[in-house]
């Protein structure tokens, strides 16, 4: 099971509304997900925070999306992305290039 959610393009309005009902269907479904937004960057400078906030756990929280902007072919790259089964990451771009 992935639980990746890939959004690209230019219609960032587009994006926004996708990722809201993403967040409000898991919400619905489990309310103690926890919700954290990041930019590429942020989780590429420093990995290893990136992977302990994915697996600490919550005294609150069942799960938890993680909301990824700026995302670029360098995000997919991360094997831990798809795995974690308690989190669901949405990987956001402008552009995104999955052939070099």
């Amino acid at each position: 099971k992935f639980n990746l959610f890939l959004l690209y393009g230019e219609n960032e309005g587009l994006k926004k509304d996708i990722k809201e009902e993403i967040k409000v269907a898991l919400k619905n479904k489990d309310d103690g997900m926890e919700y954290n937004t990041l930019y590429e960057d942020e989780i590429l400078n420093n990995e290893e925070n990136f992977y302990e906030s994915i697996y600490s756990g919550s005294l609150f929280g069942s799960g938890k999306i993680i909301t990824i902007n700026n995302a670029s072919d360098k995000i997919i790259d991360l094997p831990i992305l798809p795995t974690v089964a308690s989190c669901v990451s949405v990987a956001s771009s402008s552009i995104i290039s999955l052939y070099g």
